[in-house]
């Protein structure tokens, strides 16, 4: 009888080295892939856009258990935010469905700055002879960005990804 229960024990025990093994190596590859959690399809071209851009700079956003959804609507001005403890963003879809495709882009881009690149804010604007234009896609509003983005596309991906204003990152 004692043979037989230390050959269930030994089975037993073999098993859960099994088991834990296979956990341990599904999750070394989730954290490998740095793969996000869950992004609302509309969304998807634009963090590919994303994921390239970044590469140009040798950049790797951490992308690890983020979700960008749509809520209905937010309050007031708020067309989104991000939650960058947990790596959440939310995007209100009345709002979005009246962006263009570069406000679009520049919304998500600027949440992601906030969730996977840990930027804050930016407000300084700098003054040329034709506009008054943000330092950063990480203004807070987005009509100064927008007006501006199309003439410094490059100027701003880089400065978002390579943060060269020397801006703090969320903790």
């Amino acid at each position: 009888m004692n043979k037989f229960f230390d050959k269930i024990v030994d089975c037993f025990i073999f098993i859960v080295i099994i088991f834990t093994t296979i956990c341990t190596f599904i999750i070394q590859i989730n954290v490998k892939q740095n793969t996000p959690l869950l992004v609302d399809d509309e969304f998807i071209p634009f963090l590919e856009q994303f994921k390239s851009d970044a590469s140009k700079y040798q950049v790797i956003p951490d992308f690890k258990n983020m979700t960008t959804t749509f809520v209905s609507d937010l309050s007031g001005e708020v067309l989104a935010y991000c939650i960058p403890k947990f790596n959440t963003i939310k995007v209100s879809r009345f709002k979005w469905n009246q962006l263009d495709t570069l406000s679009k882009k520049l919304l998500l881009y600027h949440e992601w700055g906030h969730c996977t690149l840990k930027r804050e804010h930016v407000d300084n604007l700098t003054a040329d002879y034709v506009s008054i234009c943000p330092d950063s896609i990480m203004y807070p509003y987005m009509q100064p960005i927008a007006k501006c983005y199309n003439s410094n596309t490059d100027w701003y991906d880089k400065e978002l990804f390579t943060n060269f204003n020397n801006r703090e990152l969320f903790p």
